[in-house]
């Protein structure tokens, strides 16, 4: 099992005949399988592929082509020897699947073995669109850049790096989760993560968590120098002193963001509006909706609870 991101506006059916084709070419090329079935939980995409719907939009049209040009393909060369045919399951029974899909979608990652090997096109590079293309992904588009998120490990210690964070609760109290991403002087993202809160809370309990978590890893990836920035007017006012923290349930998360901001030489930390808030926004929704945790080392129990 494996994670691919591909960069670049799709929508849902083109991103998952993508994938399909992507498979294929994966499993076959470097795997080496020489007989395999496909399984997919959607059935729109199976009715069309079984010729029982209509393929209307000229994009999908192309990309059908291209995945039945691929398995005929490798059939006539021998590459493919027993080809099983293409079968809906159930949306639980795909659900590992829908996970790493989720999470390369989040961490603009790729993580699959042999990866250097594989020689491959994105079939949406191929595909001429006759019908005007999304400017947006729904769930989560990235305002600078739409590249795979770049390695952190060349930290300059000289320069500015933003760190923006969010936090949400469905329910407030309830379950919640909080984003945080951290941008390099060209706005470029170097790293992301995204926190599970495992009891219900509430909305500001998310946002310092989120808060307390990005600082943790920008302290940890070597930065001195931080603008932090968060939709969350309340936290910000307390960090920078107008406003007093004293609810007992934030305290906790105020104390300790504080004596995370003296590690670094410099900080400033300001208001934004939300809709330039997206990514961390996008990043604490997913948290929720995986119900778990992944990017960062975690926060100690004692300074999580209520």
């Amino acid at each position: 099992a494996g994670q691919m991101y591909v960069p670049g506006d799709r929508t849902m059916f083109e991103a998952e005949y993508s994938a399909l084709w992507l498979g294929l070419d994966y499993a076959t090329t470097i795997l080496g399988i020489k007989s395999l079935g496909v399984q997919i939980d959607n059935e729109i995409v199976v009715g069309q592929i079984d010729g029982i719907f209509k393929i209307s939009r000229e994009s999908l049209q192309t990309l059908f082509k291209l995945v039945q040009i691929q398995i005929e393909a490798k059939m006539d060369s021998g590459v493919i020897r027993n080809y099983e045919g293409i079968e809906r399951i159930r949306p639980s029974e795909n659900e590992l699947v829908g996970r790493l899909a989720r999470k390369a979608f989040a961490q603009r990652k790729t993580m699959l073995d042999r990866f250097d090997e594989w020689k491959f096109k994105d079939p949406v590079d191929v595909v001429v669109m006759s019908e005007e293309r999304p400017t947006q992904s729904e769930g989560g588009k990235w305002a600078d850049t739409d590249e795979e998120a770049k390695p952190n490990n060349d930290i300059d210690t000289t320069d500015f790096y933003t760190l923006q964070f969010d936090g949400g609760s469905r329910g407030n109290p309830g379950i919640a989760g909080a984003g945080m991403v951290i941008y390099n002087h060209k706005g470029e993202e170097i790293w992301c993560g995204w926190k599970y809160h495992d009891s219900p809370t509430t909305n500001n309990v998310a946002e310092y968590l989120g808060l307390l978590c990005g600082l943790q890893c920008a302290a940890s990836l070597g930065i001195k120098h931080l603008k932090v920035e968060g939709d969350s007017q309340l936290i910000v006012r307390q960090l920078n002193g107008r406003y007093r923290c004293k609810e007992k349930k934030l305290k906790e998360y105020y104390d300790a963001c504080k004596k995370l901001i003296l590690e670094f030489e410099k900080t400033e930390i300001h208001h934004i509006p939300r809709a330039q808030n997206s990514r961390a926004d996008w990043l604490a929704n997913h948290a929720m909706d995986l119900r778990e945790s992944d990017g960062f080392t975690p926060v100690p129990a004692t300074q999580e609870g209520e």
